[in-house]
């Protein structure tokens, strides 16, 4: 059986956008989002790309490149999934990259599936992601201080 990227399919169907950690963020959720699939043949009706950039990288200071423990993230939009794999699961990154020899797609679902095909990541980029547009409706308090334990490195679950 092949790989799928829910990612990516999430970004198609309309839910939102992958941003620079490679995490869907959605207008509803930010970066809070966990993906779930259901393939079918049914013709059912496309709903509209998300248009809008949800991954606003200059508004939280790049936060995801500061915080990923494996420098798996850069500033200039490229994400190394060999890199955060490898690291996370304790493999030799020479296991992971022995994948480029596939199409990007693949490569890039296949080293970052939450399946028995690929191993699962610290998610410290998903966790801390304040593109969440639910905190703008906290009372000031609670969100000077989640924006203080942020940038203290120490909110998140």
């Amino acid at each position: 059986m092949g790989s799928f990227s829910e990612r990516h399919a999430a970004e198609l169907a309309g839910l939102g956008r992958i941003g620079l950690s490679g995490c869907v963020i959605t207008k509803e959720f930010g970066a809070h989002v966990r993906l779930g699939s259901v393939l079918t043949i049914a013709a059912l009706p496309p709903d509209p790309l998300t248009e809008e950039e949800l991954c606003v990288p200059d508004k939280c200071g790049y936060l995801c490149v500061r915080l990923c423990p494996w420098d798996a993230i850069s500033e200039e939009g490229s994400l190394s999934h060999f890199r955060c794999a490898a690291a996370r699961s304790g493999h030799d990154i020479g296991h992971y990259q022995k994948l480029s020899t596939l199409p990007d797609l693949l490569a890039s679902s296949k080293a970052m599936a939450y399946t028995d095909t690929g191993p699962t990541t610290c998610a410290i980029c998903q966790i801390r992601c304040p593109m969440d547009p639910r905190l703008t409706s906290l009372p000031e308090k609670l969100k000077d201080g989640y924006k203080d334990s942020i940038s203290k490195g120490s909110a998140g679950a």
